[in-house]
């Protein structure tokens, strides 16, 4: 690689072959200008099993669009033998050298220190944020010229305006660092960038960052966990605490509104450093109050996060019944077809069927005079960690009704087992079914249909006691009982009907081929 030379719109370069750094997308190796080798550049080229190598000059573009003494320069760019940015050579190399440095010595910056550096990214990010959000601010990325921060790789920055939901060619960023709107990959703004500043403020400060662990676990910390007060964990005024936690606000709404405004919330806490401490009586209650505030925050984010899993949760069962009821649906067409009567029709409907309590899938068929439905409805996270779907399936001529219960439970993963449910008055207590919870029951001869997903929870939780219903369930086997079921539509769809009505209707015995009186 020493010596290979990069064409580049003003220079070309010479590469030294001295690595000064790399990531998940490119390696950055110390060049020399061709004309001037007195000149040194810092140039990047892509990693060579990058994919979306046409994106790497992007940053390019992003970054040349930023003037401020606070952020690295863009020199030139080119494609020539392949892409490559060259950028101002910071002989002080990034920041996070220093912080490893100052960890293994227990030295830490001091508070006014800490506010002087948190100033200058303001600035430098001030001036990026009027054309790009950075997205992946982290020490790493901020380079050390002497007594001046310098905010330097573009790599996944984005106009700004620009709407994108989607993961960048090198991933969100880097997740110690991220925003949790980042990682829900909604559209962000400037206050994403605050919050990853935060965070730099918080380790430059404490050595260590709030978060640890897994990618899954940092992530799921920034979205729902509270970070400890800096002011607890480190010898820090409350007055920075209290900056760092707002910079660190969950919703991107309860952070600074602009950097104007953190400019002068860190302006008033470098104005009180001098100042003594106030007494330890006012010092702890402040301090109690600001752990109050955290305790009650945390609390609501334990809500969201609670929240937020059911409804992932839903999701997941949405799909899962969308999937099985597909399934079962194209058995019913497929035993249609084999039908040759012309007047054989099927209606699928996505209305939930009466009584359902979530979202439905139904298909109904008619054949002359017999009519078949089918219904699947989604059983809300809150009532049953187990069941994942309830419903019906029925048969109705002129001459019987043929029916059973089905029930969608969990196991095994992930598709889960349909169950076939049949219920029966127990022919010695000879009364109607009921219970505590709220099951609701629709008896047809001795034979018993649920008509909310309680009836059908409750029984199979108490199958074993003596009750008046005798609840028994198996495996659905699809094709058998749809034969059986096709057996009875057809038959009867077929028949006349009697002259005179009959004087009372039939209930079919499911799966058991017998008639109950």
């Amino acid at each position: 690689m020493s010596d290979e030379l990069y064409q580049g719109q003003k220079a070309s370069f010479i590469l030294s072959g001295q690595r000064l750094g790399g990531g998940g997308m490119a390696t950055v190796h110390l060049a020399r200008r061709s004309d001037d080798p007195t000149v040194l550049v810092a140039l990047k080229t892509p990693l060579d099993d990058l994919d979306e190598k046409h994106l790497f000059l992007r940053e390019a573009e992003a970054a040349s669009r930023v003037k401020h003494p606070n952020v690295v320069r863009v020199l030139d760019w080119g494609d020539d033998p392949k892409p490559f940015i060259a950028f101002e050579y910071v002989p002080g190399g990034s920041i996070d050298r220093e912080i490893r440095q100052r960890q293994q010595a227990n030295t830490r910056w001091t508070e006014s220190e800490v506010v002087a550096m948190a100033l200058q990214l303001v600035d430098a990010l001030e001036a990026v944020n009027q054309q790009v959000i950075h997205r992946d601010l982290k020490p790493a990325n901020i380079f050390v010229d002497e007594q001046r921060l310098k905010i330097g790789d573009f790599g996944i920055a984005k106009y700004v305006g620009e709407i994108t939901r989607s993961e960048s060619f090198k991933g969100w960023g880097s997740s110690a660092y991220q925003a949790p709107e980042s990682s829900m990959l909604e559209s962000v703004d400037a206050r994403a960038d605050q919050y990853s500043l935060g965070i730099v403020l918080f380790e430059f400060t404490a050595l260590r960052v709030p978060f640890n662990g897994s990618r899954e676990d940092v992530v799921r910390q920034h979205r729902y966990e509270r970070p400890p007060r800096l002011n607890e964990v480190t010898d820090v005024s409350v007055a920075l605490g209290g900056v760092v936690a707002k910079m660190l606000e969950k919703k991107a709404n309860d952070r600074f509104a602009s950097w104007a405004e953190l400019r002068r919330a860190l302006g008033e806490v470098r104005t009180r450093i001098p100042v003594e401490q106030p007494a330890l009586g006012l010092a702890t209650l402040a301090r109690e109050a600001a752990q109050q505030v955290e305790v009650a925050k945390q609390r609501t984010l334990d809500v969201q996060r609670v929240a937020d899993e059911r409804r992932a949760q839903l999701q997941d069962r949405r799909e899962l019944v969308a999937f099985t009821a597909k399934n079962l649906f194209a058995q019913v067409r497929l035993h249609l077809d084999s039908l040759s009567n012309a007047s054989t029709s099927i209606t699928v409907s996505e209305e939930p069927p009466e009584n359902a309590i979530a979202d439905a899938r139904a298909i109904e068929a008619r054949f002359l005079n017999a009519t078949m439905r089918i219904s699947l409805a989604v059983v809300p996270v809150t009532e049953s960690d187990e069941a994942i779907a309830w419903g019906s399936i029925e048969v109705r001529t002129h001459k019987r009704i043929w029916l059973g219960n089905l029930l969608l439970v969990a196991q095994p993963l992930p598709y889960g087992t349909l169950q076939l449910v049949e219920m029966e008055r127990e022919p010695i207590v000879r009364r109607d079914p009921e219970d505590n919870v709220g099951g609701r029951y629709e008896v047809i001869g001795d034979i018993i249909r649920a008509q909310n997903v309680n009836a059908l929870l409750y029984r199979r939780k108490n199958k074993g006691a003596l009750s008046a219903v005798q609840y028994k369930e198996r495996g659905f086997d699809g094709s058998g009982v749809l034969e059986e079921c096709f057996e009875v539509f057809v038959k009867d769809a077929a028949a006349e009907r009697a002259p005179v009505p009959v004087a009372r209707e039939e209930a079919y015995d499911f799966g058991r081929g017998r008639r109950r009186r």
